[in-house]
């Protein structure tokens, strides 16, 4: 949990995805995409001057889909799973900065 609170740390005032998941059989048709559109809403209208999201790096699905929305890599933190996870890599914190509109 350190690491992931040491890359919560790096964007302060960043509007955080805790959580976005769908089941299998209904990825790949765009509901990630349009949840990350909602998030991105609710942090204009909160005044966020960023989105940010933590992923691990084993979850190539989940890097793709938030780097196709306009994050970007900004540090990793080694992950330090449960014994006999069957995944290994970092943490990757991902942020996407948000432009003034008006």
């Amino acid at each position: 949990m350190r690491a992931l609170v040491r890359l919560e740390a790096k964007t302060p005032g960043s509007w955080y995805v805790n959580v976005l998941a769908t089941f299998p059989e209904f990825r790949r048709r765009g509901i990630g995409g349009q949840l990350l559109s909602i998030a991105e809403t609710k942090a204009r209208e909160a005044g966020a001057p960023a989105l940010s999201v933590i992923v691990g790096s084993w979850n190539g699905g989940a890097k793709r889909l938030y780097a196709s929305g306009g994050y970007l890599e900004l540090a990793n933190e080694p992950a330090i799973l449960f014994p006999g996870s069957p995944h290994e890599g970092d943490w990757v914190l991902m942020i996407k900065l948000l432009k003034e509109t008006g």
